[in-house]
């Protein structure tokens, strides 16, 4: 019995399998800007990227896209060159990073003395009648 090898075989920007059907190749980008003009920011896998892009840290203004061009970081981006997948970050990712905020406060307070924290809430309440 003949053994088949089925290695893949990169021609162009197409990966092909012997005795399969051709797959297009697609890379992955965040773009600083929109989805019609801006700059390569962070180059890498789909699932790296939107792990990336969907942080409650990751500042706004940015995109995911992917093209079938082959792009560094730093490279200008034009509108034709990809296809759009852009990411909404949506009210339960802000609210999710406010929940962090909190946790990280809350230990930060749990560290302190008792009288540290008293002297904080002085401060606090102090700093509240001024603004009123």
């Amino acid at each position: 019995m003949e053994e088949k090898n089925n290695n893949v075989e990169t021609g162009g920007k197409m990966k092909t399998f012997r005795n399969h059907l051709a797959e297009e190749v697609f890379y992955w980008y965040i773009i600083k800007g929109n989805t019609e003009k801006g700059k390569v920011a962070h180059v890498g896998t789909e699932r790296q990227l939107k792990l990336k892009i969907r942080k409650p840290t990751f500042p706004d203004g940015h995109v995911l896209l992917k093209s079938r061009k082959d792009l560094k970081i730093g490279d200008k981006w034009k509108g034709s060159m990809g296809v759009s997948e852009e990411v909404e970050i949506d009210e339960s990712t802000k609210e999710y990073a406010k929940s962090l905020e909190k946790i990280a406060n809350d230990r930060a307070l749990k560290m302190l003395t008792k009288s540290e924290r008293e002297n904080l809430q002085k401060i606090a309440d102090l700093l509240a009648k001024e603004v009123k």
